[in-house]
Parts: structure tokens; C-alpha cells; sequence
């Protein structure tokens, strides 16, 4: 016999039984379905089991996802190794989040101290406001003879805020109390 001959017998049985053994491969779900879903199931408890061991929640959408995915029968150690690389990486990635989230609550946290002491800043401020207004009171309580020599020894930003602090009849009486020149500032000043 001929090589040819030979070569062209045994291609019309190898390519039938080549494209049968693919299509087998894709068909199997839907001629043994059964059998089929049995695998399925057994992976998700497996998978299920591993997420527990791990601490992670069951994620049975990836599960099914993946094992739709891959329509035929997989050696259990490719799919325990490939499952297991996928747990890590979510492990790895699940730790460094919790370590970027442990970091945010520490400066939310760090804020959150600084913030009652900027109110108490803000309190200190009104306090010495008042108090401020107490001494206003006392220093223009004298009369105008005795508060002019007092006034006159002030510095611009003295009077400035003397001045912004006392009331109307208070700032008739500085006004009075201080020289010309002095008093032309003081209302130059106050006017930019």
C-alpha cells in the first residue's frame, strides 16, 4: 500500500474522533447533567469551606461564575491551586485594605481630638472678648481729664481696638479725651 493511502485511512478515523472528543468536551454539561451539577455543587462546598477557613464570607456568585465558565471536568488540583492563588491575592488585597482603613479611622480619630480644642480656642476668644469689654468699661468709666494722659501713651492698634470694643457714648469719649492729631489717625484708621 501506498503512504498516502495509509495517511488518508487513518485521518478519516482520527479526525471524526478528534472533533467527537471535542465535541464531548463542550456537550458534557448538557448530556449528563446530573453528574454535571454534582461537580458543581462539590466545588461550592469546597470553595465555601476554604472562605470559612480563611475568614472571608462565602462568595458563591464568583464561584459559579467561575466553574460556568470552565464547562468541563477540571483536575481537582489545578482547581484547588487556581482557587487558593485567587484566595491569596484576595487576602493580600482584603490586608492592605484593612490596614488603609485601620490608618483613616487613626486620623479621623486624631482630628476628631483636635476639634473640641478648637472649640475651646473659640470659647477662650468670647471669654476674652467679654473680658475685654469688662476692662473697656472700667478704663472709660473715668472721666476725661484722667483718661486723656492714659490714651495718649496708647499705640494706633491700642486705640484701634478700644475703640471698635466701646460702645457709642464710649468712643464720643475717646474721641474727646485724645489731641487733634491723635484723633484724625485713630479715625483714619478705623475708616480703611
Amino acid at each position: 500500500m501506498n503512504k498516502a493511502v495509509i495517511l488518508k485511512i487513518a485521518g478519516l478515523i482520527t479526525v471524526p474522533l478528534l472533533v467527537m472528543i471535542v465535541a464531548m468536551y463542550f456537550l458534557y454539561p448538557y448530556i449528563n447533567k446530573e453528574e454535571y451539577n454534582e461537580l458543581v455543587q462539590a466545588q461550592e462546598e469546597k470553595l465555601d469551606a476554604e472562605f470559612e477557613a480563611l475568614g472571608l464570607p462565602a462568595q458563591e456568585d464568583s464561584v459559579v461564575a467561575v466553574l460556568s465558565d470552565t464547562t468541563m471536568v477540571m483536575d481537582s488540583v489545578a482547581v484547588d491551586t487556581l482557587v487558593t492563588d485567587e484566595l491569596q491575592l484576595a487576602l493580600e488585597e482584603n490586608t492592605l485594605l484593612h490596614k488603609r482603613v485601620d490608618s483613616l479611622i487613626a486620623e479621623i480619630e486624631m482630628l476628631k481630638a483636635n476639634q473640641p480644642e478648637e472649640t475651646d480656642a473659640e470659647d477662650i476668644q468670647e471669654l476674652s472678648k467679654e473680658e475685654f469689654a469688662q476692662r473697656i468699661k472700667s478704663l472709660l468709666n473715668l472721666e476725661e481729664d484722667d483718661l486723656a494722659p492714659i490714651l495718649e501713651k496708647m499705640t494706633n492698634e491700642q486705640l484701634v481696638r478700644l475703640y471698635n470694643g466701646g460702645g457709642t457714648i464710649q468712643r464720643e469719649k475717646i474721641l474727646r479725651s485724645l489731641n487733634s492729631d491723635k484723633a484724625a489717625k485713630l479715625m483714619t484708621e478705623i475708616m480703611l
